[in-house]
């Protein structure tokens, strides 16, 4: 379930992006500038480091490793690409590529009788996804139905694991000088989500008389923001950020793959800066908690192991290319 609500993640930034881009008056023309679509954004980040434990849930239950985690890099690179516009109708090609090196540090395994899953001090996750996506909008007792479908291949360096259905229908609700609300559904196929439906809700807002803008997409982020200068924009919240990778165990007593999902929460501020006209540089710097991380076999929903680490500081450096 970790992973489709990082995909989710992604196509909630695209309804807030779209309904802008269809807007004649968005809520702040200033704002838009940061606001435009991705066409490529590349981001690397930096974790420090802090304890962890590894508890196994299957066969038996049980604490069979803790130790230090050194730091952990991330490269993230992902582009969106839209091919096709006519009447309300948007179709976009998506790629995505996560790379994840984790250091680990005085680990220390429990004596104790439990099948384990080995890992290598150094260890690197690869993660592969690309895909089609469609937005439809329409409007349904004059509000404003945006209409969401995508299909998404994923897998590691070593070969192609899934391939899976994503919609969302997302309502317009409030939609004014200052206010833009939006409730919805999102859906998956993926046989390895607990819920296959959960709700989805954004809501932007405009503090009149201030410089101020709250912007929130549920469940990935809430920032408050700020614009800097003409070209400047500093932003302070709360975000989730997810991450996968596949492991290939080649142990007895295991089977061939498993999955890796990671959720991390931060509390962060970011800052951005336009440096020439669609090219935006970004920083950030904050705290970061592993919320959950649960080892699984392919296409099961039942936990194998359940990571925890405690919380650590980040910073990441990204650049993105807008189409507008």
């Amino acid at each position: 379930m970790l992973h489709k609500i990082s995909i989710c993640i992604l196509l909630l930034t695209s309804l807030t992006i779209y309904s802008q881009e269809t807007k004649k008056e968005p809520i702040n023309p200033l704002q838009t500038k940061f606001d435009g679509q991705s066409l490529v954004e590349v981001n690397y980040s930096y974790l420090t480091g802090s304890d962890y434990k590894l508890k196994m849930e299957r066969p038996e239950k049980g604490l069979y490793e803790k130790g230090e985690i050194g730091n952990v890099q991330r490269i993230n690179v992902g582009a969106t690409v839209p091919f096709f516009y006519k009447k309300g109708l948007v179709l976009s090609a998506l790629a995505r590529y996560n790379y994840a090196l984790t250091a680990y540090d005085r680990v220390r395994p429990q004596d104790i009788e439990i099948l384990k899953l080995n890992h290598a001090r150094n260890e690197e996750t690869h993660s592969i996804s690309g895909g089609l996506s469609g937005a439809y909008f329409v409007n349904i007792f004059k509000k404003r139905l945006l209409l969401t479908a995508s299909v998404v291949a994923d897998g590691s360096e070593k070969r192609f694991e899934y391939l899976t259905g994503l919609f969302t229908a997302t309502m317009t609700v409030i939609d004014n000088e200052t206010t833009r609300m939006s409730v919805g559904l999102f859906g998956s196929t993926s046989r390895a989500m607990q819920f296959p439906v959960f709700p989805i809700f954004t809501f932007r807002h405009r503090f009149e008389g201030t410089p101020y803008l709250l912007d929130i997409i549920l469940p990935k982020q809430a920032y408050l923001t700020q614009l800097i200068g003409d070209n400047g924009r500093l932003s302070a919240g709360f975000s989730m950020d997810s991450q996968r990778g596949y492991i290939y165990p080649g142990q007895e007593g295991f089977k061939h793959t498993y999955t890796y999902d990671r959720i991390d929460m931060k509390l962060d501020a970011r800052y951005e800066h336009m440096i020439v006209n669609k090219l935006v540089a970004s920083a950030n710097l904050g705290f970061v908690k592993c919320y959950r991380g649960v080892y699984r076999e392919k296409n099961s929903t039942r936990d194998i192991a359940r990571f925890s680490q405690d919380g650590g500081l980040f910073f990441s450096l990204g650049l993105r290319y807008q189409l507008r």
